[in-house]
């Protein structure tokens, strides 16, 4: 039997149960919180995501929704079907020397310590329930069995066609289960060699690069000094962040490519605003949003000059307080982008480049349609380079890209973010430069 008075109590808490039905439950399973969970996670009306939140919250380990995570092949073959079977545990990804894996019971250090002698690694656990391992189980299992004769039928650039070929509904961009399942598998399944492509250095040229640093440095120098940014200079940046990108884009096959790196403060701008144009051509935009887009990404973080450099520049874990200091740079930007005389366009992506689709960002708290689909592109963008440009926690493309599709799900526009993730993979640029001349999700010629 599992105790878990700490989850009983928060059922009552969050307002999942009333504390009558709990009772009723108690008896009904003789206290077995495990058992009381697994029966409300089965009810019509249950929020399942929930529960599973609650129960890992409960328990000191995080809960992982396994129908939305990205699974590595090559990490699943490495611990065999039947212990997995028997013991309702499934490898998802490796970090480092690190694995982590679903469990339906991550407090069983006895299977824990099996895995890890198994897989020759440190394991990290997260809940997740039963019947969502089984059927990953049976999914990746067999995935892994018939992948050779999968990827002989379906190529990575076939699968990335099928989505960039989704079809526009209502001006709402769209895309369909089977083909987000599509770029799911093709994550998954993409062999060691491709993934190391996806390492390759940026094909930005030094020329260009210094030009971008030594300009963008004097905007935000002009900004911590309290001085207006001349528009000319940042139209002139943003100019030359198209060009380039029109010029690359027949020698790329992964959006990593069109980054810099440099002091995080300026690099972070430029591949915000370089990436950002990249997947506004992509959507078919016309040249005038492309370029409030792209100045828009540029401008993005420009509030953080304004925010206390020794606050801004904090190792350590950041007081409450200064982290509301530094949440008020997008609205600090915002009157900056305004007393430049910005368009609205552009100093909406400004203020709301922290909004979330599920109510989660800040500083309005908007939801879904009410955040531009301006702004939702350069958010998605905006995490994506922050990731990559960690000192802390190195990390690859594609665990930048892995952790945003588990993660991201409710946090920005799924269809962006799939589009984004198609780009990211995409080993045909030429197909890209083709649709440039299209429109959102048309066809193309």
């Amino acid at each position: 039997m599992i105790e878990n008075k700490k989850f009983l109590t928060l059922l009552v808490s969050e307002g999942i149960i009333t504390e009558k039905t709990l009772q009723g439950l108690c008896i009904q399973y003789q206290n077995n919180a495990f058992d009381i969970l697994l029966h409300l996670s089965k009810q019509e009306s249950a929020n399942k995501n929930k529960l599973g939140m609650l129960w890992g919250d409960s328990i000191g380990i995080a809960y992982i929704d396994l129908n939305k995570a990205i699974f590595q092949t090559e990490v699943v073959e490495k611990l065999p079907e039947d212990f997995a079977r028997k013991n309702q545990i499934i490898p998802i990804y490796q970090f480092g020397k690190g694995i982590t894996i679903a469990t339906s019971n991550p407090e069983n250090s006895f299977v824990l310590n099996k895995v890890e002698k198994s897989m020759d690694c440190l394991v990290s656990p997260m809940f997740a329930f039963p019947d969502d391992i089984d059927e990953a189980i049976d999914l990746q299992y067999s995935s892994n069995k018939s992948l050779e004769e999968i990827t002989k039928k379906i190529s990575v650039n076939t699968i990335v066609n099928s989505i960039n070929n989704a079809p526009e509904i209502e001006n709402n961009l769209t895309i369909s289960q089977k083909e987000i399942e599509q770029c799911r598998s093709m994550l998954a399944s993409m062999p060691n060699p491709e993934m190391q492509k996806l390492e390759s250095k940026s094909v930005i040229s030094e020329t260009t690069k210094k030009h971008l640093v030594d300009n963008t440095n004097q905007v935000l120098n002009d900004v911590s000094e309290n001085k207006i940014p001349k528009i000319e200079t940042c139209n002139k940046i943003s100019n030359t962040i198209l060009e380039e990108v029109d010029r690359k884009m027949d020698l790329i096959f992964c959006i990593r490519q069109l980054r810099v790196s440099d002091e995080q403060a300026y690099s972070h701008t430029i591949n915000v605003a370089m990436m950002s144009s990249v997947i506004a051509k992509m959507m078919g935009f016309s040249t005038t949003v492309i370029k409030e887009i792209t100045l828009g990404a540029f401008l993005h973080d420009i509030g953080k000059m304004r925010v206390p450099k020794k606050v801004l520049y904090k190792t350590g874990k950041l007081e409450p307080y200064e982290a509301e200091l530094i949440k008020k740079h997008t609205v600090l930007g915002h009157q900056i982008a305004k007393m430049m005389g910005l368009h609205d366009k552009v100093t909406d992506v400004i203020l709301g480049h922290h909004e979330r689709m599920d109510g989660g960002g800040y500083p309005q708290g908007l939801t879904g349609e009410d955040i531009s689909l301006n702004t939702q592109i350069v958010s998605i963008v905006d995490v994506y380079d922050l990731l990559l440009s960690n000192n802390k926690n190195k990390i690859s493309h594609h665990e930048a890209i892995n952790l945003m599709m588990i993660e991201g799900q409710k946090a920005f526009n799924a269809n962006i973010l799939y589009k984004f993730v198609s780009l990211s993979y995409n080993h045909n640029a030429g197909g890209i430069k083709k649709m440039f001349k299209s429109v959102v999700y048309g066809d193309i010629v």
